[in-house]
């Protein structure tokens, strides 16, 4: 398991680019600008024929979300997206 500043916690990332890294720990901090406050924010990823990412974010509420697609960047976007939506609700 990755950490990233202390809250952000990355399983399954060991084989990740370490600049594909610093792409997530930025679209983790730009979810947070945009109204997801948190706690602890851990993002599972697994990859099979698809890249699956599983988020969960853990503050006054509990919210989980996945999402799967080839290209990494775009599960990534989805999962956060739903994961957005579910705090707004």
């Amino acid at each position: 398991m990755i950490e990233l500043g202390g809250n952000i916690k990355l399983d399954g990332f060991s084989n990740l680019d370490p600049a594909m890294l610093i792409v997530v720990k930025k679209m983790v901090a730009t979810a947070q600008e945009n109204g997801c406050e948190f706690q602890e924010f851990s993002l599972v990823l697994t990859q099979d024929d698809d890249v699956t990412l599983a988020t969960s974010l853990k503050g006054k509420k509990e919210y989980a979300a996945t999402a799967s697609n080839k290209n990494f960047f775009f599960a990534m976007e989805k999962a956060l997206a739903k994961v957005s939506a579910l705090v707004r609700e």
